[in-house]
Order: structure tokens, then sequence, then C-alpha cells
């Protein structure tokens, strides 16, 4: 049955006469009101507010909380039908007022609620310092607050942090230094250039006061990466402060991208690679031109061989050379590789001998949104590696008697030598002291584009790549983009081609199979990779005479 025809009427009403101006007026006064209340109490601001009938609602103030069957009579903030606990018990108190506690409660409720508020009528002349301030505080896991707690759990969880610590201290450093640039700046005044804008300032202004160090160098400039990790405070911050109060603005600009400079590496080639692990086995290495070598007697005859220190002043050092292998060969994370055992755990990766296998979290640790470090195959010829370490790990074990770590009942595969972890500011340490001994300018992150531009140059595919390196394919595609170019060319990239040329014998390598490629295959495919750079050796000693030398 249908349903008769019924014409809807069009809606007459129009506003009042002058509301516009009216409401556009109201607002200009909520704004110089915020303003001019910047220095007053949060109870005083809100009078004035009330005053200017800015708010209609009542003022919040502390009363008595009657005893009840399950409470005891309690101190609580009445703003209008809502009552907040203060957690303070009545007592013998007469006057709620009476308690200096309750009345700094009262004055912090007092001065959140204006806060909401000029957030509501007002959020252009908020001060950016004043947002990043507030989720410092809120992170500070000293502050015991339900909100601070919430927020710092929720965040931690996000980013795959274990303890709420590290996550603030390294979002107090980026946020006091962006303080530092803002000044007074006003929510009103951002734009999409704040971003460009902060890193011109910053990469302008040395590490430390006075531009040079104490060689007269000059201090270099901070890292465009550190500039990002800047700014995602900030934008984290942002984001909070949207959630939390829903201000009618809009907080958005564009994050500067990470230019590699012309001093800067790209990537840590195969060559720097042996060099780090030839100076952790205590070979010598003299700066500016390379490994020191040495006539010695062997047998009958005078032999040129490498200057090497004695196990005991470099044994400290041998537990870098995994740690820069599983780098390069598998892609994971510095902290991830700490963190791996040889079984199956819930809080921390493993290596999976069996399955040929590299799982980067435990079983139960919680994903990190932006990096997931997915498990993922390794080469035959890593887990031949692989198991060659596992093997020795277990016959010293059973040499020495090995003890079981005290966090968990698992030994690590980067170890101190008895199976127990290595903490990340000793390999950090260990890492700068080794890159510097060797001359190598980059950092420890750098082993993984390494070892994507060395499978790259071997002939895995980068779809493949991002398989035994636990990344998604689009990150590859955007983190290495002269090789995805490579790629659809069909020749490896030419350092040396100033005019872009393509030279035949860098036409891209067919994929190798993985089965019965060897280490060779992997890291020098197609047989430049130089040899161990040397000094030039020192004069060979006379022959020694036999019968000993003649009277003259």
């Amino acid at each position: 049955m249908n349903r008769p025809y019924k014409k809807i009427e069009r809606d007459r009403h129009l506003p009042l006469i002058g509301y516009t101006e009216i409401e556009a007026g109201k607002r200009e006064l909520a704004r110089a009101l915020f303003v001019e209340g910047e220095s007053e109490t949060g109870r005083r601001l809100l009078e004035v507010l009330r005053t200017y009938k800015i708010v209609d609602e009542a003022e919040p103030r502390l009363v008595f909380r009657c005893e009840a069957d399950d409470r005891q009579a309690m101190i609580v903030i009445r703003d209008g039908r809502e009552e907040i606990s203060t957690e303070i018990a009545q007592g013998e108190l007469e006057d709620p007022y009476a308690c200096p506690l309750a009345v700094a409660k009262l004055e912090a409720y007092c001065e959140e609620k204006a806060f909401r508020l000029r957030a509501k009528n007002a959020p252009e002349d908020i001060p950016i310092s004043e947002i990043i301030t507030r989720y410092l505080d809120l992170l500070d896991p000293d502050n015991l607050d339900k909100r601070a707690r919430e927020l710092r759990e929720r965040q931690c969880k996000e980013l795959n942090e274990a303890s709420p610590w590290n996550y603030f201290r390294s979002s107090k450093n980026g946020g006091t230094q962006v303080i530092e640039y803002v000044k007074n700046m006003q929510l009103g005044k951002l734009n999409r250039n704040f971003g460009h804008n902060y890193r011109h300032w910053r990469q302008q202004r040395p590490k430390k006061l006075g531009g040079v160090d104490e060689a007269g160098n000059m201090i270099e400039s901070v890292k465009d990466g550190t500039i990002r990790s800047h700014l995602s405070v900030v934008n984290r911050a942002f984001a909070w402060f949207l959630d939390e109060y829903t201000p009618p603005i809009r907080l958005q600009f564009d994050m500067p991208p990470i230019e590699d400079r012309p001093d800067q590496k790209i990537c840590l080639t195969w060559d720097e690679v042996r060099r780090v692990i030839l100076w952790c086995l205590g070979y010598v290495w003299i700066v500016g031109e390379g490994f020191a070598t040495e006539w010695r007697m062997c047998g009958a005859s005078w032999r040129l061989v490498p200057v090497r220190l004695p196990r005991k002043q470099t044994e400290y050092r041998l537990k870098l050379i995994r740690f820069i292998l599983i780098y390069f060969l598998t892609g994971t994370r510095f902290k991830a590789i700490l963190d791996l055992g040889w079984e199956p755990m819930n809080k921390r990766g493993w290596i999976a001998l069996a399955s040929c296998w590299i799982y980067r979290n435990g079983r139960k640790t919680p994903r990190n949104k932006t990096k997931p470090r997915e498990a993922g195959p390794i080469l035959p010829l890593t887990r031949r590696l692989f198991v060659a370490w596992h093997a020795r790990d277990e016959a010293l074990r059973r040499r020495d008697g090995w003890t079981r770590p005290a966090r968990d009942p698992y030994f690590y595969v980067v170890h101190d030598g008895r199976g127990n972890p290595i903490s990340r500011r000793v390999m950090e340490d260990l890492v700068k002291e080794a890159f510097a001994a060797v001359e190598i300018g980059t950092t420890a992150h750098k082993s993984k584009h390494g070892g994507v531009t060395t499978y790259h140059e071997a002939g895995f595919p980068l779809h493949q790549i991002s398989f035994f390196f636990g990344t998604t394919e689009d990150v590859v595609d955007k983190s290495y983009r002269v090789l995805k170019r490579a790629e659809q060319l069909g020749f490896d990239p030419d350092p040396n081609a100033a005019d872009g040329a393509l030279r035949p014998e860098l036409m891209r390598l067919p994929p190798p199979n993985p089965e019965r490629l060897t280490f060779r295959g992997l890291v020098d495919p197609r047989g430049w990779l130089p040899k161990v750079r040397c000094i030039d050796p020192p004069p060979k000693p006379a022959p020694a005479r036999r019968g000993g030398a003649k009277a003259a």
C-alpha cells in the first residue's frame, strides 16, 4: 500500500538579527579574556568567564559528601551535578576549604576546566609549548594520575616499548628542543612549513656551544633522522590534544624528508664489514693506510704476515662479530639482535635452525605499528653459519659449565662469552670504537642497508629481499629507490657514471638458487671484491748467513 504524498514544509525560521555578529563578538571577547587571564589562577579565570557570560555553569566548589553504608564522609569537588572525589576523608574538618590539599586539587581541576574551555573557544591562541609540556607531564612515570597511566600504557603498546621510562626520556629530549624553537608561537601560526623551518633552525646550531671542538674542527650538525624524531613527539602531542579536547582547529605540518648528505654513506659495504671483523680478531689497522704487516721467520724463510694483537687484549671485541653479521645477513634491528636466543620464547625472538627461520619478536611481544619486525626465512648459507655458532656455544657450555641468565632460562646468541646478554649501551660503545678504529663514518644500522644492497647485487629481487629482511615491499621500494630503478632498467647502479651511462658488465644477474648459493657468491658475485687493504710492507730482512761472518 502506497503512502499518500505529504509535502514537507520548508523551515522558514531565520536566526535572530545580528546573531552571527553576536557570536563572533563573544568569541573575540573570550579570546581576549583567555589571553589576559594567562597569569590568573584557574578559579579566578572561571569566575571572569562567568561574569562576562562566556560560561553559564556554576562555579566548582568543595563540599562534604555524606557518609553512607559503603563509604565514609569525603571531600569532593562539585561541578553542577557531577562530583569528583579528592580521596580526602572529612575527619574532624568543619570546612572543606580548611584542607590545603583539597584546595590544591580544586585549583588543578579549575585549571584543567579553564584549559578545556579555551581549547573549545580559542584554540588558535594556545601556545604550542603548553601542549607539548602537558603531554610530557602525562608521560612522566612519576605522574600517577589515571589519565596519565592510560596514556602511557597506550603509547608504550603502540610503540612496542617495554618501559615507560625509555619512551619518556626520548620524548622529553625531543620535546624540550622543540620548545626551545617555538618559544611563544601559537597554534594559529602553525603552517605546513613548520617541520622544514625547525630543521633549518636546528641544523644551523651545532651540537655543542661554540661550534668547534677542542681540535678546532666544526661540530657536525644534527641529522635528519634526529630531527624527525623530535617532530614526531610534536605530532603525538597534537594527536593527544585533538583526541582529548576536540578543538575546532586543524593541526598538521609536513615532515621534512631524510636527505643523503654528500659525506654520508648510504650503506655499509661487505669490504667494510670484513674490515670490522678483522679488527675484532685483533688485526691492527693503521689510520689512513690499512692493516699493518711485518716480516716473520717461519721455518727457514721470512714471510710477510699481518700484525695481530694478543687474544687477551681483544677478547672483548669478539661479541661484535656475531652482531654485525646478523645485522648484515638478516636485517634484524639493533635491540632485537641483542635479545635473540636459540629456543622459542614468549618475550624475545629466536633463531629456528630446524626450519631455517628467524623470529624477531617473541610469541607474546606486542608488535610495533610502524616497524613490525616480522619473522622471515634465512639463507641456507646463513643457517650453516648459525649452526656453527650454536655448536660452539654448546661445546663451551658443557666445558665451562655456563649458568643460566638471571632474566630468563635461555641463553643468548650474542653474549658475553658465557651465554649472558649484552646491554645496548655496551654494544653501542663497542660499535663506535670499532667503526672509528677502521675509519667507517656511519652507524650500525647501515649494515642493514648494506645487506639489502649486497643481496640485490647478487641477483635477488626486492620482493624476495623484503621477505628475508622481515619488512614490507613498499618500505623497501621507498628506502631503496636506486635499486628499484636498477630492476626496471636491468642494470645495477654505477656510482662512477656521472652521465648515467649503462655499462654492459653491470647487467643484472639472474636470481641465484638459495640452496646452492655460497658465501662468496653472495658478497662477491662478479669477482670484483678488492683484497684486504694493507700498508706497504717494511724492507725484507737480509737472509741469515750460515757459518757466521768472515773476519775482515
